[in-house]
């Protein structure tokens, strides 16, 4: 009789929790923010992409499309637009402007009139968005990790996708000539695809070098590809089943688009600015001309004697390549930079910018953030911490740079201090900095008197030392691929391990808070380590959507995890042992860096800014368990354990009945196995795969892909195999 009234009361408490949850996250919607209110932003972002036609030049700052109008030479007409999310790409079309929007898919907005812009349609789609061209009714948009998307856009306000061209690794470019598609696969090289007829694609040929490419342009029958620190490629296309390169030129970089005009090719060099290259005799192509563009020059069209270069942390800019030989600019249009780091004292944020150094933010009104002053850093910022009024900055190769801050419109630079390697993460507690120098290891720094600082201590381990938090006596350092290490620094002199945690992915961010530490582990996901015995570190739970965790930062019950492309999402951690997600905030491209001021969330978005968040749920019914709740996104985790031998899980969710397939290829997109082909319920899911064929038999070591296909959710992921 017990035993029953027991079991009756636990179904009731079951059935209760079931309301309550059902009352609470009806809404949840991993595409939205939930749970969660944006107060305001800080809009700052690069430069990724730049297009021009007849007299109008339009291209991205972050997630903003300026337009600019140059009708009239003697007045510039300029508007802009702001978008879903960070522009990557941009085509023009008569008065339409199609945009390739980070991880909001395909934007299309009118500009017949330039004072009001105007979006009128899209389409959305999971994963990294990059490329985008047109060709009469229909838009080529490369999706990364998902293929070549074609959609038709003759109602521009209703696209609708016709086809999917798939890939075995993610495209990293194409180039659409009449009725070909010439795809940039990442490691598989060039394919060459007939388009006439878009219900019947077919690969006319291919070209498979063994290169990493980056990007490519083709005319006549002649294709030109840059390649990951190999140079540029001539390729003679003339015959699809027999490409042939018959010249090159390395350039000893990582270069990326290409623009032809005449006897010249022009090419964005990332660091080394803009590169032109002779190429009237396609065997032997020659560099004549470069220009330093100050930042990373990612993207470059030519239009009449004229280079519009998208300098990413710089802006646009406009070059004269009349000369070949001596390159000149003649105007210059300013956007933001990489926003890496946030910290909030009173009523200002601070800003790490990994191109612009300093940046410090009135947020009095956090409706309206207003920029206040600047400096520029000798490195790249990366992290900064504030104490008194100084600013103390994790910059790169130069090391911890120290600026007054007394008056927010005019910082001023007090010294730097080398850290032997790359600064990228810094800490202050009392009198010290806690520096993560990379090979360098925990760099510890005496800053009673900043004008004076000097180094009193390091622990260096050989590893990649990545962010560092101290509390209690104690310094706990992530390392990329190596776990953490717990470190005494009761003697900043001499600072010893007390014991460590190893991941097999990459440890990121990370904070302790009543004997646990919770870390960003990369793929892995967050971790929660109980480190009661700092000799002893244990794992008691984790949480892992897929996705990739970089930082985290705790409040009260709560835990916000930074996801990179994937925005950041809020976990009850109230039972320790059972963390749960409650909440969701989307950012325009990758959520890099975490603060917490007086219950409010500041997101340091790479390459979108500073987003202000309001946690909604501090006011809300709280929950206490997850047994009820349900995924609410498609998602396909990556894999665990990676590297494996013998047998590795692969996990994902449905928010719904689906039919799934999930397949397993070579590196040469030749399938392995298949594990699932089957109609299944809305849950989590998982399946293990034991390194065999479909026929039983033992697979060789190497880089595997897995695909899930549920629906209208496809997704694809590596793993690796060791023997």
């Amino acid at each position: 009789m017990a035993i029953l009234k027991e079991q009756i009361i636990r179904i009731l408490q079951n059935l209760l929790l079931g309301l309550i949850l059902l009352t609470l996250f009806s809404h949840l919607s991993f595409g939205q923010i939930t749970n969660a209110t944006l107060l305001g932003r800080w809009l700052n972002g690069p430069c990724y992409a730049v297009e021009k036609e007849e007299a109008i030049i339009c291209y991205g700052n972050g997630s903003v499309l300026e337009i600019l109008d140059y009708s009239n030479p003697e007045f510039l007409q300029e508007s802009s637009i702001l978008m879903s999310s960070v522009i990557q790409d941009i085509a023009i079309n008569g008065s339409l402007v199609f945009i390739a929007s980070y991880n909001a898919g395909l934007r299309i907005v009118d500009i017949s009139m330039l004072a009001n812009p105007t979006e009128i349609g899209h389409i959305d789609y999971d994963g990294w968005t990059n490329g985008i061209e047109i060709l009469d009714s229909l838009a080529f948009l490369n999706t990364i990790n998902n293929g070549l998307r074609i959609i038709n856009i003759s109602d521009p306000s209703n696209p609708i996708e016709v086809r999917n061209y798939e890939t075995p690794t993610p495209v990293s470019s194409y180039k659409i000539v009449d009725s070909v598609a010439f795809i940039a696969d990442y490691t598989q090289g060039i394919q060459i695809v007939d388009i006439s007829n878009i219900d019947s694609l077919s690969v006319l040929g291919s070209y498979n070098p063994g290169s990493f490419f980056n990007n490519i342009e083709v005319r006549d029958s002649l294709a030109y590809v840059s390649m990951y620190y190999q140079g540029i490629a001539i390729l003679n296309i003339s015959n699809f089943e027999n490409i042939t390169e018959i010249g090159s030129c390395n350039l000893n970089g990582n270069y990326g688009h290409i623009a032809l005009d005449g006897n010249y090719a022009y090419i964005a060099g990332n660091y080394d600015g803009l590169k032109v290259l002779n190429i009237s005799n396609p065997t032997s192509p020659t560099e004549v001309g470069v220009f330093d563009t100050d930042g990373i020059a990612i993207d470059v069209v030519i239009r009449d004697s004229l280079a519009y270069v998208a300098d990413f942390g710089e802006g646009l800019r406009v070059i004269d390549i009349t000369e070949t030989s001596n390159l000149s600019e003649i105007e210059y249009f300013e956007t933001g930079g990489s926003t890496r780091g946030v910290y909030v004292k009173d009523n200002f944020a601070y800003i790490a910018n990994y191109s612009n150094g300093l940046q410090i933010i009135d947020i009095n009104d956090k409706s309206n953030p207003i920029w206040m002053g600047s400096i520029d850093t000798e490195g790249m910022a990366y992290d900064l911490e504030i104490k008194d009024e100084f600013a103390f900055i994790a910059d790169g190769d130069s090391g911890l740079q120290i600026f007054n801050i007394s008056d927010s419109e005019t910082p001023f630079y007090i010294t730097t201090l080398s850290t032997d390697d790359w600064a990228k993460d810094v800490t202050i507690l009392n009198n010290y900095a806690f520096i993560a120098a990379y090979t360098a290891g925990l760099r510890i720094i005496d800053i009673s008197n900043p004008i004076n600082s000097y180094e009193v201590g390091s622990f260096v381990t050989g590893d990649f030392a990545h962010n560092v938090f101290v509390s209690n006596e104690k310094a706990y350092v992530s390392f990329s691929r190596a776990g953490i290490k717990i470190v005494d620094i009761s003697t900043p002199s001499n600072p010893f391990e007390l014991g460590s945690f190893d991941t097999w992915s990459n440890a990121l961010g990370l904070v302790e808070k009543d004997g646990l530490l919770y870390l960003a582990a990369g793929s892995q996901g967050v971790i929660i380590i109980d480190v009661t015995d700092p000799t002893n570190p244990i794992e008691i739970a984790s949480y892992d959507p897929g996705g990739y965790a970089v930082d985290v930062i705790i409040d009260s019950i709560y835990c916000y995890v930074a996801y990179g492309s994937d925005g950041v999402r809020i976990l009850n951690i109230e039972v320790p042992t059972n963390p749960f997600v409650v909440g969701f905030i989307p950012s325009g491209a990758w959520a890099d860096d975490l603060f917490i001021h007086d219950q409010i969330l500041y997101i340091a978005d790479r390459d979108d800014g500073l987003y202000i968040v309001q946690n909604d749920l501090f006011e809300s019914v709280e929950i206490k368990h997850n047994q009820l709740f349900q995924p609410d996104l498609f998602t396909l985790a990556h894999n665990f354990p990676n590297p494996f031998n013998p047998t590795t899980t692969l996990r994902y969710d449905l928010p719904e009945q689906a039919h799934v397939e999930i397949m397993i290829y070579d590196i040469l997109g030749r399938k392995v196995k298949t594990l699932v082909n089957t109609q299944q319920d809305a849950g989590f899911k998982s399946i293990i795969w034991d390194a065999t064929n479909d026929l039983g038999q033992p697979v060789s070591a190497g880089m595997y892909l897995y695909r899930i296909s549920a629906g209208e959710f496809h997704s694809v992921k590596k793993m690796i195999l060791l023997k």
